[in-house]
C-alpha cells in the first residue's frame, strides 16, 4: 500500500526585531510560514500511481522484463513522476537553502548591530537593553530550529516517497536523494554567528548596571543536520 501522505506542518515564524526605541540600527526580522513551501507528496503520489498504471496496462513485469525492454518501458511510463520528484527535490532544496542564507545574514546584522550599540554605550548596557538582545537572540535561535525541523519533515517525505518508488517502479530515486544530500554543505556560519551573540550578551551583561547575575543561553536552542 502507499504510504500515509502528508504535509510537512511547520507553524510560522514571527522572530521579528524590536529593540528598544532609544537605539537607531537596523531592525532584523524573520516571519516565514513553511507549510504552503513543503513537498507536494499529494502530486508525486498521484504521479506515481498513474505510472503503475501505464505499466500494468503494458502488461509488462519490470521483474521480469529483460535490461533493454525494462529501460524502454519505465523510462516512458515514469518519465512525468522522475520530472515531478527532480522538480519538487530542487525546488525545497532552494528554498531551505535561500532560507538559510536569509537567516546567516540577520543574525550578522544582529550581532554589528549590538557592537554599535555597545560601543555608543561604552561597553555598559542598560538592563532593557541587555533584556532586548537577549530576546532577539532568542528569536533568531527559534528561526532556525524551525527552518531545520522543516528541512527534516520534507527529508522525511521526499524518502518515503522515493522508497515507495523504488519499490514499485524500480527508479533509483532513493540514490538520486543520496547524490543531493552529499552536494549540500551543511552550513555551520548561522551557528558561529549566534554563538557570538550570545557571549556579547553575556559580557555586556557582567559590565553593565546590576550585572553580576549571569545569562544563559536557551536550552531549547539545538542544530539539526538533516540532509534531504
Amino acid at each position: 500500500m502507499p504510504p500515509q501522505q502528508s504535509r510537512a506542518k511547520s507553524r510560522p515564524s514571527s522572530s521579528k526585531s524590536n529593540l528598544s526605541s532609544d537605539h537607531d540600527f537596523p531592525n532584523v526580522s524573520v516571519e516565514v510560514s513553511y507549510e504552503a513551501l513543503s513537498v507536494n507528496e499529494q502530486a508525486l503520489m498521484y504521479e506515481i500511481a498513474k505510472a503503475e498504471h501505464q505499466l500494468l496496462n503494458g502488461q509488462v513485469d519490470l521483474a521480469q522484463a529483460t535490461e533493454q525492454a525494462r529501460t524502454n518501458v519505465s523510462s516512458s511510463a515514469t518519465a512525468a513522476f522522475l520530472a515531478l520528484f527532480a522538480k519538487e527535490l530542487t525546488r525545497v532544496s532552494v528554498c531551505i537553502q535561500s532560507e538559510e542564507r536569509n537567516q546567516e545574514y540577520a543574525v550578522k546584522a544582529l550581532l554589528t548591530s549590538m557592537d554599535i550599540v555597545t560601543s555608543n554605550a561604552r561597553g555598559r548596557l542598560s538592563r532593557d537593553s541587555v533584556r532586548g538582545f537577549q530576546h532577539k537572540a532568542k528569536l533568531q535561535a527559534e528561526g532556525y530550529i524551525q527552518l531545520q525541523r522543516f528541512a527534516a519533515e520534507c527529508s522525511d517525505i521526499l524518502t518515503r516517497v522515493a522508497t515507495y518508488a523504488d519499490s514499485q517502479l524500480h527508479t533509483c530515486c532513493v540514490d538520486t536523494l543520496s547524490v543531493s544530500a552529499n552536494k549540500r554543505s551543511l552550513s555551520s556560519a548561522f551557528v558561529v554567528v549566534l554563538s557570538d551573540v550570545y557571549n556579547a550578551i553575556r559580557e555586556a551583561d557582567n559590565q553593565g548596571p546590576g550585572g553580576d547575575s549571569k545569562w544563559v543561553a536557551p536550552s531549547s536552542f539545538e542544530r539539526v543536520t538533516s540532509k534531504y
